[in-house]
């Protein structure tokens, strides 16, 4: 699943992630400063939304290559700008 958590750790929008608010909390103010990070199954990026940082935290049940997170990092980035 994927999550969107602010710098504070609260969940902005998730996929329906079981683990959502748990994982807001404790990565919300972890982003990485550029590309993504991988932390034992848990990939990190970061966006920043009408001037707010957010972190995207996806958790896959398989390793996700710097391409496929790349892809899911810009395809969330244009979704936030069309809809939100």
């Amino acid at each position: 699943g994927c999550t969107l958590a602010t710098t504070d750790g609260l969940v902005f929008s998730t996929s329906g992630n079981p683990t959502a608010t748990e994982d807001a909390a404790q990565y919300g103010g972890n982003a990485p400063s550029e590309g993504a990070q991988e932390d034992a199954g848990v990939r990190l990026f970061t966006l920043t939304h009408q001037g707010t940082k957010l972190t995207g935290i996806i958790r896959a049940e398989k390793s996700l290559t710097h391409d496929t997170v790349r892809h899911i990092e810009s395809d969330t980035q244009e979704i936030l700008n069309r809809w939100i």
